[in-house]
């Protein structure tokens, strides 16, 4: 379900940057080095250095000119050779060296002003630049890791649809690869797109999974795609979703809740071949053997509206011969911080150490890094991850599941590493 979004009046955000220049002077009988003005951002420091010649306090005024902003009289001498100050009001500072006021090589000028610049649109980070972090922000707002403020909504509906969507985040790709530019609106339809979903017959894998392929056929200029199924998570358990690698090149995420599953693929570009979007990976809870549905509820293709699906399947869980041993009991308890960077601790418990795997795994269920030669015990444990993966390279930022395994029970949380 999309989001909607409040009409902001002002069409262009402005916000604050600071200078990159130095904010100094060298103060001299031979005047002010290496510039006799300077512009700063209010409160920025600024600094005078004594550079010989006597005593220099710094007086408001050229002359006979009052300065437009009364300037507080700054001192630099031999013994105390550097002032360090900062001016709040925005205006102009004039001041010019009280021993010796008419000597106009002494004679300053400050300009205290907010810089601005315009945000462009999809630049949902602020600052000013359209980049890759922005895709993973959009990211973790379809996860719930992130609540947006009425700017970042506004920035993230780049199709001018007063909603945030998927297709938001493919036209965010789209413009960073610089095939168009933003806000690109569906104007006589050229966003348009349509296609057909279907669940298809579920199969029994290693380790007491149950696959469930999602099927995509009639693909028509198809950019995003967002779905809705449930599930009764009473009798399953969803361990994951592998998205299949024809879809490598997209955004793909998921989003569970109460038996309720959003299915998120956002790509840079149309696709319109026939195949599948990704498998649904649940295991059995224990002790179930009843007879159970997964259904597709609903459907979006790029901001076409959401269409009524009519998809599901049977899994006939009873008469299985399941010799499933009582799980461990074992919990994740806090991940902090989360989203993080550089590093996260993960606090997890535990009631038997045995056969247990930690591991980091991407949101298309591919192993990143796994935890191994670590004492656990029975009880609380933590460990830290610091965004390196198994070969010791930095991994992407995106979203991850911190995952623990003992047999064919396991655990899972989703964890984002910003940059």
């Amino acid at each position: 379900m999309n989001i909607s979004i409040k009409v902001i009046s002002a069409m262009i955000i402005i916000f604050q940057l600071s200078f990159s220049q130095d904010a100094y002077m060298n103060i001299s009988h031979q005047g002010i080095q290496p510039s006799v003005s300077l512009t700063v951002e209010p409160g920025q420091e600024i600094t005078f250095e004594y550079g010989g010649g006597g005593p220099h306090p710094m007086t408001s005024g050229h002359g006979s000119t009052d300065s437009p902003v009364f300037f507080t009289t700054v001192t630099v001498t031999s013994s105390n050779p550097v002032a360090v100050f900062s001016l709040q009001e925005e205006g102009i500072y004039l001041f010019h060296c009280g021993t010796n006021p008419g000597n106009t090589g002494n004679w300053g000028t400050i300009i205290v002003e907010t810089s601005t610049v315009e945000v462009p649109s999809g630049d949902i980070d602020l600052n000013g630049t359209l980049n890759y972090s922005d895709i993973v922000y959009m990211i973790s707002y379809f996860n719930g890791n992130l609540e947006f403020s009425d700017e970042q909504l506004f920035q993230a509906d780049v199709s001018l649809d007063e909603t945030v969507s998927p297709l938001d985040m493919s036209l965010m790709k789209m413009a960073i690869d610089s095939t168009i530019e933003l806000p690109y609106q569906n104007i006589d339809g050229i966003l348009d797109g349509s296609a057909s979903y279907e669940l298809s017959t579920p199969s029994f894998i290693d380790n007491n999974e149950i696959l469930v392929p999602i099927m995509v056929s009639s693909l028509l200029n198809v950019i995003s795609m967002d779905l809705n199924l449930y599930y009764d998570q009473n009798i399953l358990t969803l361990e994951r979703i592998e998205f299949d690698e024809l879809w490598d090149n997209a955004t793909n995420t998921y989003i569970q809740n109460n038996g309720s599953i959003r299915v998120i693929s956002a790509n840079a570009n149309a696709s319109d071949n026939d195949n599948k979007l990704a498998d649904l990976v649940f295991t059995m809870n224990e002790n179930e053997q009843s007879n159970t549905t997964i259904s597709l509820s609903s459907s979006q293709v790029n901001e076409s509206g959401q269409l009524d699906e009519d998809s599901s399947v049977d899994i006939q869980l009873l008469g299985i011969d399941e010799q499933i041993n009582p799980p461990i009991n074992m919990s994740i308890s806090k991940i902090y911080p989360n989203p993080f960077n550089p590093t996260t601790k993960v606090t997890f418990t535990l009631d038997d150490v045995n056969d247990i795997v930690l591991g980091i795994y991407n949101i298309n269920g591919q192993s990143v890094r796994t935890f191994s030669n670590i004492n656990l015990i029975t009880g609380i444990n933590s460990i830290t991850w610091n965004g390196l993966n198994d070969l010791g390279m930095q991994v992407q930022s995106g979203v991850y599941f911190v995952k623990i395994s003992s047999g064919n029970h396991s655990i899972s949380k989703a964890i984002t590493l910003l940059k």
